[in-house]
């Protein structure tokens, strides 16, 4: 790390030895919960305990904790802080009924390298060799950008699909970031971070970062360079300059982001890249898992808060000074940031070798750490972002991406998933190095978030007809088509005459596309649009004028529960120049030919002859006294709006024309060559029925014609006599 970030900062180790030796020591008191207490009553009675050398920090808002470990039989506790003058003190607390315990508040620090700390170098140190060679001790060079880790860890690929952690709330407990549309204060960097929307302290988060060296500024940036869109709250837990942080600080922010999270369900992960270097900075927090922080880190996860720790910087190979004789398997991963239920993150770099100082297993609270490794020593907010400390918000960046893949994720699940994708680089399976290995974006993603290919035209696949198991992670893809159980026969022949442009019988019909070639039955969400049938389509093989019993057809009003015969408005109909011929205004019913009762009389029989035995139509009844009907349950009145049906179809299913009599004579007509050849024989019959009805109508017109001669020869005759 930079030198010049460290300005000002003393040694953590130092800070830590002194703030033991002189002056008073800071505690916490864990005070029995009396029921019905508040905060602020424990808060009262506390500051009027009268013991010599005790006082009580009024700043410091009691943090409630849940009864467990040796405080279950109290029911809930309360932490105060307070200052104690000596050891003396301490004991006469604990000796209080109403007191629990009493723990140290422990001086924290953050796990960047310090570049003011003395340096164990691994020619330094005869009994270090590297547990996976070759390993990286240069801190202070960069192995590729923050651009390049995404890119390494596959992260590119899950933003391309369009996950890039939107939604997701990321904490940062950390020395405090300066954020973008805050009061920076006085003195602090001109450097912004953005995407940070609110954090703790209330009153001035997002102002500060000068504390720990604009550590948090670093992490905050790290997080975002995995997940560019996910949104960060500051907690900012380190002291003012030249004061180290305290565990109780880290109390309280996380008992701010678990109210939080009741409230709206925010933050979603905690990263934190900071802890203790050496036991005897605090042996009670370090091996004890019934310590306040350690229940409170706990109660976050179980509230479902997905928490990540850094490992430490007291790997054996070469270990930061501040590590003094904690170094390398079982004496470099200290109190919360070793407990089993977190995500304990160790560090590799981009070419896949391990930091000789990332500290390795068993840790004091388990002996299965670190759980896998993320990526440091790159070009980020500095040059280089390293320690554990970069890999951890690494890491809390792919999590951001798995939740919003997948927000019904639970913490364990999170790391379950990162645990089982992770690169093995060490010792085949889990050691006490990499633990699993290095973290690996995109095969998590692919496990327990979407699938990461790029998303999947679905024009060329049929639509998923079984969900799959939540085990199985598919493509998105942009819609699924209804599918009806309807085949549909393409003719090569010219459609049938003045059909109605637009057939409304389906919910959301696709365009049926032209039937004078022979398509390829569209199976896409987007089924091709037909402009010809914009517009009625003409016949141009016949050129006769359009027979009235066409030209009325209705169009079909929409079926909006199928199965059910819908009512035909006819209206009025169009007169119609048949060319000298008298026209037709009324019509006896849907089907016939609109015929006057004076037309009707000497012309044969119409509703059954003109169609042979073999053409669709019901086989009992006459023309619109049986509905056809399709398989999905749409009906029709007669065969001809039967056909307009099939035809808009476009080939989602099967349909079968059925009289009251049962199943018309034409029956599964399509869907081979023999229907085909069907089809044509019944559009020869439709036209040899055009020309009978044009014979008819020829007749007529000549007997009308010569009933007007013999009209005007009676009249001649009766002017005659007049």
């Amino acid at each position: 790390m930079a030198r010049e970030r460290k300005a000002g900062k003393a040694s953590g180790s130092k800070r830590a030895a002194e703030t033991r030796a002189e002056g008073p020591i800071s505690v916490m008191v864990e005070f029995r919960q009396v029921p019905g207490s508040s905060a602020a009553s424990v808060a009262s009675d506390a500051s009027r305990i009268d013991i010599p050398g005790l006082t009580i920090d009024p700043r410091f808002e009691p943090v409630p904790m849940r009864p467990q470990g040796q405080s279950a039989a109290f029911g809930g506790t309360f932490i105060v802080r307070a200052e104690v003058a000596s050891e003396d003190v301490m004991e006469e607390l604990r000796k209080r009924p109403d007191v629990v315990q009493v723990w140290r508040d422990t001086p924290i620090a953050p796990f960047a390298d310090d570049a003011t700390a003395a340096r164990v170098q691994p020619a330094m140190n005869a009994m270090a060799t590297c547990p996976v060679p070759p390993c990286d001790c240069a801190f202070d060079v960069a192995k590729g950008t923050l651009a390049d880790v995404a890119a390494y860890l596959g992260a590119d690929v899950i933003w391309a699909n369009g996950f890039r952690g939107a939604g997701i709330v990321v904490g940062v407990v950390d020395g405090g970031i300066t954020a973008q549309g805050r009061p920076v204060a006085p003195g602090e960097t001109t450097r912004r971070v953005g995407r940070v929307i609110g954090g703790w302290p209330e009153v001035d988060w997002g102002t500060r970062a000068s504390a720990w060296g604009e550590h948090g500024n670093m992490s905050a940036t790290d997080v975002l360079g995995i997940a560019p869109e996910a949104q960060l709250y500051d907690l900012r837990i380190a002291g003012a300059i030249d004061s180290p942080g305290t565990i109780s600080r880290a109390l309280q922010a996380f008992q701010w982001a678990i109210d939080r999270h009741r409230t709206d369900g925010t933050p979603h992960v905690l990263t934190n890249s900071w802890g203790i270097y050496r036991e005897d900075w605090d042996p009670a927090y370090a091996r004890d898992p019934n310590h306040p922080f350690t229940r409170k880190v706990v109660e976050a996860i179980e509230e479902g808060i997905t928490v990540l720790f850094a490992a430490g910087n007291c790997g054996e190979t070469c270990p930061d000074g501040r590590c003094g004789g904690d170094v390398g398997p079982g004496m470099s991963i200290w109190g919360a940031n070793g407990h089993p239920r977190v995500i304990t993150v160790g560090a590799v770099n981009r070419n896949e070798q391990f930091i000789g100082y990332s500290s390795q297993g068993p840790a004091a609270l388990d002996p299965d750490k670190p759980d896998l490794c993320g990526i440091s020593h790159f070009a980020g907010y500095f040059d280089p972002d390293n320690g554990t400390s970069a890999a951890c918000p690494v890491v809390a960046g792919v999590a951001a991406l798995l939740l919003q893949a997948n927000p019904s994720l639970t913490p364990q699940q999170v790391k379950d998933c990162l645990k089982a994708t992770a690169k093995d680089i060490g010792p085949a399976g889990f050691d006490q190095h990499t633990g699993a290995g290095i973290v690996n974006a995109r095969a998590a993603f692919d496990r327990c978030g979407m699938r990461t290919a790029p998303v999947i035209d679905v024009g060329s696949i049929p639509a998923i007809e079984t969900p799959p198991s939540r085990d199985i992670w598919t493509a998105p893809v942009r819609e699924t088509i209804p599918r009806f159980d309807v085949t549909v026969a393409w003719l090569d022949t010219p459609p049938r005459v003045d059909r109605p442009p637009t057939l409304p019988w389906i919910d959301q019909p696709p365009t049926a596309p032209r039937l004078d070639v022979k398509p390829t039955l569209p199976i896409a969400d987007e089924p091709p649009t037909n402009p010809v049938l914009d517009q009625p389509p003409t016949n141009p093989a016949v050129d006769q004028p359009t027979l009235p019993v066409i030209d009325q057809m209705p169009t079909v009003p929409q079926l909006d529960d199928p199965g059910t015969l819908p009512t035909l408005d006819l209206g009025t109909p169009p007169l119609v120049d048949q060319g000298g011929l008298p026209t037709f205004p009324d019509v006896d019913e849907p089907g016939k030919p609109p015929l006057t009762d004076t037309l009707r009389e000497g012309i044969p029989d119409l509703e059954q002859p003109v169609l042979p035995p073999d053409v669709w139509g019901p086989q009992a009844g006459g023309w619109g006294q049986a509905p056809f009907v399709l398989a999905t349950q749409h009906q029709a009145p007669d065969w001809r709006v039967f056909d307009q049906m099939i035809a808009s179809a476009s080939g989602y299913g099967q349909g079968y024309g059925q009289g009251a009599g049962g199943q018309g004579a034409g029956g599964q007509w399509w869907g081979d060559d023999a229907g085909v050849g069907r089809a044509e024989t019944e559009l020869a019959a439709i036209r040899s029925g055009i020309e009978s009805l044009r014979s008819l109508l020829t007749q007529q017109q000549r007997r009308l014609e010569e009933l007007e001669r013999a009209s005007r020869s009676g009249g001649s005759r009766r002017e005659g006599r007049g």
